[in-house]
C-alpha cells in the first residue's frame, strides 16, 4: 500500500475485510510484519470476525513515512465461500493517535484464491 501523509506517534492502521464472507480473519495469534524503507518490524495486532487493527509501537517504528509500505498479516484464514471466489474488496483507514483519519482506500481490491490442490494421487 502506498500512503500519501507521513505518521509519527503510535498510529493505527484499519484493515475491514468483508464481513459476508468471515467469520474470523485471524486463527490464533495476531502478528504483522511491517516493512518501508528496508525496515522490517513485527508488530502485534487484534482482530474481530472481519477487522484486523494495528497499533504501530512508536519506540520500535517512530514514524510512519509517506510512501510504500508493506504489512504482511500473519495466521490470516481463507474466507467460508472460497471456491472461485476471492476476498471481495477491503479497506485500510490509517488514523493518527488520537484517532483521527489521515489516510484511507475504502475500496482496494480484492486478491483472489484459487481452490486446493492435490498433493497425492492413487489410481485404481
Amino acid at each position: 500500500m502506498s500512503l500519501q501523509t507521513s505518521i509519527s506517534l503510535s498510529p493505527t492502521i484499519i484493515i475491514t475485510f468483508p464481513y459476508n464472507q468471515y467469520n474470523t480473519v485471524v486463527s490464533g495469534t495476531c502478528s504483522v510484519l511491517i516493512i518501508q524503507s528496508s525496515v522490517n518490524y513485527t508488530n502485534p495486532c487484534t482482530s474481530s470476525i472481519n477487522v484486523v487493527t494495528i497499533v504501530v509501537d512508536q519506540d520500535n517504528f517512530p514514524l510512519i513515512q509517506s510512501g510504500s509500505i508493506q504489512i504482511t498479516i500473519y495466521s490470516v484464514q481463507n474466507p467460508n465461500n472460497w471456491a472461485n471466489l476471492g476476498t471481495g474488496n477491503f479497506q485500510i483507514v490509517t488514523q493518527s493517535k488520537g484517532g483521527i483519519t489521515v489516510d484511507q482506500n475504502t475500496n482496494f481490491g480484492s486478491i483472489g484464491i484459487a481452490p486446493p490442490y492435490i498433493t497425492r494421487c492413487n489410481i485404481i
